[in-house]
């Protein structure tokens, strides 16, 4: 058997190198993106509990109005249920925009750092 040349030897330690190097970054990476699954599933529940409860105040909202035309009154929005539910629908509105910036905002955060990683590796 022929001895291994050092010329080979130091390829081979630099093929290993790139490679345990690649695989460190891709765990950074895998561990970043895992940490958005999580934060993004928690948002994205969040949202859709908000758009449930804002789906239901513009039904009871639907027939408080229909109620309202049937008693024939002049202005149904100084009811008090009716702009009490008013109110109460754009409050979530105001909810679910909230949370879809903030779903956004993690979501460029999260790119970043997985650009800062692969820069950090690459240097």
């Amino acid at each position: 058997m022929k001895p291994i040349g050092e010329k080979v030897l130091k390829s081979i330690k630099g093929w290993m190198k790139k490679a345990a190097d690649y695989t460190k970054e891709e765990g950074k990476v895998l561990a970043i993106r895992a940490k958005e699954a999580g934060k993004l599933t928690a948002l994205s529940a969040k949202k859709h509990k908000l758009y449930r409860e804002y789906q239901d105040v513009c039904a009871q909202l639907g027939q408080q109005l229909i109620s309202f035309s049937k008693s024939r009154k002049n202005n149904p929005y100084e009811e008090p249920k009716i702009k009490e539910l008013t109110e109460k629908a754009e409050h979530l509105q105001r909810e679910i925009k909230k949370t879809e910036e903030e779903i956004e905002f993690f979501k460029n955060e999260c790119d970043e750092q997985v650009s800062k990683a692969h820069q950090k590796e690459a240097a």
